[in-house]
């Protein structure tokens, strides 16, 4: 298998090398990346002595050869060729000797270089900083990642590109926190099989409880029908903050403004266009194409325009009371929007019983005791039993109690919060 490592100066994978049949067998690559792996003895440079570099030196001299054609002749550096030469003729041969460059290897202790190494040929895919961290955390020893690359450079581990493929693109998903902040809208298009004849459907769907607030079926596309359903919903469930919609020409034109963008403006909504060739921005309601396509209209057989229509909208009243919505954890659409409405008016209801017991004075502990008696009959189901102004109806009963252990009377409770 490969061996993967860290180099010292990057998070670089530090592998060996694997067979050279595999390395042309592989895709050719996106990118590359730096590996480190064990060099053969083939390939690594041999260690020149003073007699050699004397030899080159001299040659080199004689040859009247430009320092970059000789040094690529003999298999050393330009830069290494003039250092040579002016060691000679400083201090003669002797100069050509090595010198000792700062201090030599790593200053790491024996049990900390054998730990390193084990930990390496036990695990080979693992890297500078996993070696590093597993260390502190299981030896205890105190080797920094560069000190670890250093040591295993030092044992025989080179540097080389490899080539890698990118990680696909993260799945982003959003999803709005109420109802009627943002509706995502699209066209759909399919054939009448009977009379032979091309329909389009458009829908608009709210955001957060994949409600379908509006639908229209037409035979034609036209920006005008996506706005008469569009007013339609808005009539009906009122209108939302933001609508999401793709790049058609029932939505956007690439020059001035659309009729349905001025339409927005007037009613003061904010208009969220979606990323060209990206449905996925849009994948709720394109999710709704599938369900209504593979639950309806694959095995229907519509009569007509006039059929496909009142059939189409008793589905999408099936999609929104009675099918389960795995996105929504299980629930209806609809259950998802009165729950919303519930929360909003119970709220409304806890900030009335705050103020109407803050005016009375009373120990905290009495009002905690009975704060918490309402908590547990809105959890269980029985309705806000709160009390309300005098001018106001003066109870709100309870519905359908599962037991009568949480049971408040609320004539008894608006007479307590008096």
């Amino acid at each position: 298998g490969e061996a993967e490592d860290r180099v010292p100066g990057g998070d670089h994978p530090r592998v060996r090398v694997p067979d050279e049949g595999l390395l042309e067998q592989l895709p050719a690559p996106r990118r590359r990346t730096r590996r480190r792996v064990r060099a053969s003895e083939a390939t690594r440079r041999p260690r020149l002595g003073v007699r050699e570099r004397l030899l080159i030196l001299d040659t080199w001299m004689r040859s009247k050869l430009p320092a970059k054609d000789f040094a690529s002749l003999v298999g050393v550096s330009t830069h290494t060729l003039y250092k040579w030469k002016q060691r000679f003729s400083e201090s003669g041969p002797a100069g050509l000797e090595d010198r000792q460059r700062g201090r030599r290897g790593s200053r790491l202790a024996d049990s900390t270089k054998r730990a390193i190494l084990l930990l390496k040929q036990a695990h080979p895919e693992w890297g500078q900083d996993r070696i590093h961290d597993v260390l502190v955390r299981t030896e205890g020893f105190g080797a920094s990642p560069g000190a670890i690359g250093r040591l295993l450079e030092e044992e025989g581990y080179v540097v080389e590109d490899v080539p890698t493929r990118p990680h696909p693109p993260k799945v982003r998903r959003f999803e709005r926190a109420r109802p009627n902040q943002l509706w995502q809208t699209d066209l759909f298009t399919f054939v009448l099989k009977r009379a032979n004849r091309r329909v389009h459907v458009v829908v608009f769907m709210d955001d957060h409880s994949r409600y379908v607030v509006g639908y229209g079926l037409h035979a034609s596309s036209s920006g005008a029908l996506v706005r008469e359903v569009f007013e339609t919903a808005i009539a009906n469930y009122g209108a939302p903050q933001e609508v999401l919609t793709d790049n058609g020409t029932q939505y956007h034109t690439w020059r001035g403004k659309s009729a349905f963008t001025k339409l927005l403006e007037r009613r003061g909504i904010r208009q969220i266009i979606a990323r060209p060739r990206h449905p996925q921005t849009l994948g709720k309601v394109e999710r709704f194409w599938g369900t209504l396509w593979r639950e309806c209209v694959e095995r229907a057989i519509f009569v007509g325009i006039d059929d496909a229509r009142r059939r189409i909208g008793l589905f999408i009243d099936h999609y929104n009371f009675q099918r389960t919505h795995s996105g929504i954890a299980g629930l209806v659409p609809a259950r998802v929007v009165k729950r919303r409405c519930l929360t909003r008016s119970r709220s409304k209801a806890i900030r009335r019983i705050l103020r109407r017991w803050s005016r009375t004075g009373r120990s905290w502990r009495r009002v905690r005791r009975r704060w918490t008696r309402c908590c547990q009959t809105w959890c269980r189901g029985l309705g806000a039993a709160g009390c309300t102004h005098r001018k106001g109806p003066r109870t709100s009963t309870p519905t359908r109690a599962r037991t009568n252990r949480w049971r408040i009377p609320a004539r008894t409770e608006a007479r307590r919060c008096r």
